[in-house]
């Protein structure tokens, strides 16, 4: 029975971290897509009548999505690992 490497264990190991840290960034960004639409929608459906019969309720629940949005998307940690990687017209962050 042939022996493995290490050289190819260790490149099984870095591939699968890369495939988890891309799929919690995914996940991140998946749940940051939905705060922000659902706060879109609470907004869309905002008009005077609205807020006169409820109160300034869909204002504050659109704010909590959106503020939620903001919040997950500050402090992700799977997010702040990608910053590095250069993006199509958005060259990275430059080391002085």
């Amino acid at each position: 029975m042939p022996t493995r490497r290490p050289a190819t264990a260790i490149g099984l190991v870095a591939v699968a971290g890369l495939l988890a840290l891309g799929g919690l960034a995914a996940r991140d960004v998946w749940r940051i897509r939905d705060d922000v639409e659902a706060g879109q929608q609470s907004l869309a459906g905002l008009n005077l009548q609205r807020v006169d019969a409820e109160g300034g309720l869909p204002a504050v629940a659109a704010d909590r999505r959106l503020r939620a949005a903001d919040r997950r998307a500050r402090t992700s940690l799977w997010l702040r690992m990608l910053v590095p990687l250069p993006v199509a017209g958005h060259p990275g962050p430059r080391c002085s």
